[in-house]
């Protein structure tokens, strides 16, 4: 078998329709989809089981809700594919998605990366992420990348080989385990492709699990990855792209303070909160390549202390984005 599809699933009857048709549809046909049902109390199994009809193709587990990481890793235990790939009950993949990939395993790949199509919940596409730039730079600059999260770090944007995700499975955390997860992934890989004519479609949840952790989301998953790193003895190697993890954190609590109060309100939460990353964080050591265009320009306004700006554009990216 080529492909095991691996679904995590909870409460999702609202949404897993398109998802799982997108599946069903595939003109590649050697393929396998794992489901694994993350303790739902809902309706869902029962639409999936409406939906799968008697596609001997199509397995449902079920266990306690521990996650999507977790589940993500019972679906690995259970796979027999040759290549893993990952998709959530609130996303799609085109009908050609996996006759796409199979056109580019001539050289055996370990690690695919699949272009992103973002999209809102009412199909109106927001972003189109091309990961083809990403092929002229090397490994070292991979882990870099991932650890800013300039490289996207999400599992379903990565078709992996089931001989090498094995050993790589994703840890328990409540936020930001695919960090970890990816950047093992690259360590661990020897031959990484980008694609840029097989795309993903995401979709922006309002209710995501990217949603979650209040106003400063990825301070947890920093401080995780920094000891993690210093606990590998490579936290020296990538200190840089640690602090740039850093500024990428700072910036998206400024967002979140921007978004939820007012400006003199936020203003302050944002001066506490530099000032709590400075003395934790050397802000001034980044490497600036490691970073994304709108993250540099957001860096430069806080070195500037444009607050009232880094406000109004926080708003206007909470409107329209």
């Amino acid at each position: 078998m080529k492909y095991s599809i691996i679904m995590p699933v909870y409460n999702s009857c609202k949404i897993i329709e398109k998802s799982l048709t997108s599946v069903i549809n595939q003109t590649y046909i050697d393929w396998e989809l794992i489901i694994i049902d993350d303790g739902s109390t809902d309706n869902t199994v029962e639409i999936i089981k409406k939906i799968i009809k008697d596609d001997k193709r199509v397995n449902v587990y079920h266990q306690k809700n521990m996650g999507p990481g977790m589940a993500r890793n019972s679906g690995i235990s259970k796979a027999k594919g040759e290549y893993i790939v990952f998709i959530d009950s609130d996303d799609y993949i085109p009908q050609n998605f996996l006759e796409g990939i199979s056109l580019n395993l001539i050289n055996n790949p370990d690690v695919i990366f699949l272009s992103i199509i973002r999209e809102d919940e009412n199909g109106n596409i927001k972003k189109k992420i091309n990961v083809k730039n990403f092929s002229k730079y090397d490994k070292d600059d991979f882990l870099n990348f991932i650890i800013t999260g300039k490289m996207p770090w999400g599992a379903n944007s990565k078709v992996v080989k089931r001989d090498v995700i094995k050993n790589n499975v994703f840890l328990d955390l409540d936020v930001g385990e695919e960090l970890i997860y990816s950047y093992n992934l690259i360590k661990n890989s020897n031959k990484i492709i980008f694609l840029d004519d097989v795309f993903y479609h995401y979709i922006d949840n309002k209710n995501g699990q990217h949603k979650k952790g209040g106003c400063d989301p990825w301070y947890d998953i920093l401080v995780f990855t920094q000891n993690y790193m210093k606990n590998l003895g490579v936290d020296k190697k990538h200190s840089k792209a640690i602090n740039c993890l850093a500024v990428k954190s700072l910036i998206i609590s400024m967002y979140r303070y921007s978004c939820n109060y007012n400006f003199f309100c936020a203003k302050k939460k944002m001066k506490n909160n530099i000032k709590k990353y400075k003395e934790e964080f050397n802000l001034n050591e980044i490497e600036f390549s490691y970073l994304d265009k709108n993250s540099r320009i957001i860096y430069i306004l806080i070195k500037l202390n444009l607050y009232f700006v880094i406000f109004l554009l926080s708003k206007f990216k909470n409107r329209y984005c």
